[in-house]
């Protein structure tokens, strides 16, 4: 991989206090098949800024790396290679962490961090026993990999620990700031399944959450300004009450691991996303919490998204009415043009200032990776 930029994008908008801008930053991505697309590192799917770094410096996650579902294959691959589950075209590919540097029209990456099992072998993004079959480009199943993660948020703790969101479980890793996973955090019940894994595993998360809809887990997590809790939410309600509403909020004592708090977060009206619901009939299910962040005063930034719209919420734990969480738009993309589908990252340079990235989807479907910084 190179370090450098593809620019094509330039384009700003000022409206209602709001004021943005936005380039394209693709990742080479070593291409070993002769595809209809032209793959690149898919690295927004979490970023996060630590105080005490430049402001320009943030930190980016990737995803499981590129997979494709059973039922596109034969759109995308030309071919049907499976009924149900997943496609890996890149089995070895490894979930990793970006530290960059933000330049005028480019990034610089200043370390790439991949993610590692206790003993430091690289991990995969293979399915593990909690998700779906997965398949090679030979149309052969794949062994389930226990160590697999969906990797898709990540918040940095001051004494140096990454939080990332897994969304295969649904679970949270803490690793250390080379990437070596210390524990994995997973719902009661789920320990045994995992059995192999070359890390702790923790159950301290509600046994009702193995009850998450498939890859639908852990998309956002963030810290507390004291660094004294860890926040995540579900990205979906449960199986079979997909039309609540409704999902659950933690928040998790960081030094014991203990779940202290449960509270209801609640979605948005699927006909209030715009932008998604003006070509076709969508889901309420559609709608996802992809991502959280921790605000300079302590409150916290909420992403809501189906794909085109995405809104920016602001929550605090403190802030409840009967055990559900009061929220408070910031702003929806709805409201602004230029804006990329799938935002799935927020990272809080200051009280002015926030940078968000979009989620390529390694360019299966040539979308490329957007970086955009806003300014209230």
């Amino acid at each position: 991989m190179k370090k450098g930029v593809l620019l094509s994008l330039a384009l700003a908008s000022f409206c209602f206090g709001l004021e943005f801008s936005s380039f394209e930053s693709n990742m080479e991505f070593n291409n070993k098949f002769d595809f209809p697309f032209h793959p690149s590192i898919g690295y927004g799917s979490g970023a996060f800024h630590k105080d005490n770094d430049d402001k320009n410096v943030i930190y980016t996650i990737t995803d499981r790396g590129i997979n494709i579902d059973c039922k596109e294959t034969k759109n995308i691959l030309k071919d049907e290679f499976c009924k149900k589950g997943k496609v890996f075209p890149y089995p070895e590919f490894t979930p990793s962490i970006y530290k960059l540097k933000i330049k005028d029209g480019g990034i610089e990456i200043l370390e790439t961090i991949t993610l590692k099992t206790s003993s430091g072998k690289n991990i995969s993004g293979v399915s593990n026993p909690q998700t779906e079959k997965s398949y090679s480009m030979d149309k052969k199943e794949l062994v389930y990999d226990v160590n697999g993660i969906d990797s898709e948020a990540l918040a940095i703790s001051n004494d140096g620990y990454i939080y990332i969101a897994d969304e295969y479980g649904p679970s949270i890793f803490v690793t250390d700031l080379n990437g070596i996973i210390k524990e994995r955090w997973v719902p009661k019940g789920v320990a045994k399944s995992l059995d192999g894994a070359d890390y702790k595993v923790v159950e301290n998360f509600p046994q009702k959450l193995r009850q998450r809809q498939l890859n639908r887990g852990f998309e956002a997590v963030s810290l507390s300004k004291d660094d004294k809790f860890v926040y995540t939410i579900l990205q979906s309600p449960f199986e079979g009450e997909i039309d609540t509403k409704i999902v659950p909020f933690y928040a998790i004592d960081r030094s014991s691991g203990e779940v202290l708090q449960t509270l209801n977060y609640p979605l948005d009206d699927i006909d209030s996303f715009k932008l998604d619901s003006k070509k076709k009939k969508r889901k309420q299910n559609d709608v996802k919490v992809s991502e959280m962040a921790t605000l300079p005063n302590g409150d916290l930034a909420v992403l809501e998204r189906v794909s085109k719209t995405t809104k920016f919420y602001k929550i605090n734990p403190k802030n409840v009415q009967n055990n559900t969480l009061k929220k408070e738009l910031i702003f929806s993309t709805d409201d602004y043009k230029g804006f990329p589908s799938k935002i799935e990252s927020i990272a809080v340079i200051n009280e002015n200032e926030w940078i968000l990235i979009n989620d390529n989807d390694f360019g299966i479907t040539g979308d490329k990776t957007k970086i955009i910084k806003v300014k209230f």
